[in-house]
Parts: C-alpha cells; sequence; structure tokens
C-alpha cells in the first residue's frame, strides 16, 4: 500500500515529481533521487520539515 498525500496547495506543483518517484519506488525498489527524508516514520523520531518556499 503507497500513499502520497498532504501536500495542502503544493499538491498540484509537486505532483508530477511525486509520481514518477512513488511509480519509481513500486517498479524498482528505488527512486531515482533520495526521499527517505520524507518518510512517514519521520513523526515517530519527531523530526520536522521546515518549509522554505513559504513567505512568512
Amino acid at each position: 500500500f503507497f500513499q502520497a498525500n498532504g501536500y495542502s496547495g503544493h499538491g498540484f506543483m509537486m505532483g508530477p515529481i511525486v509520481g514518477r518517484l512513488l511509480a519509481e519506488y513500486v517498479a524498482d525498489g528505488k527512486p531515482s533521487i533520495d526521499i527517505e527524508h520524507y518518510n512517514f516514520r519521520r513523526f515517530a523520531r519527531g523530526e520536522l520539515l521546515v518549509e522554505k518556499a513559504v513567505i512568512g
């Protein structure tokens, strides 16, 4: 079971690359770039991702 969700407004912008990387992961077991940083297990480890492209 694979999911790629939770992008809010960024989903439209990130959809094409996320789809490609997820397809690579499913087909080959490894995407062409490292996506481990975005693994859901980061929540259990307490790791936060800071969005650098947001003006606040």
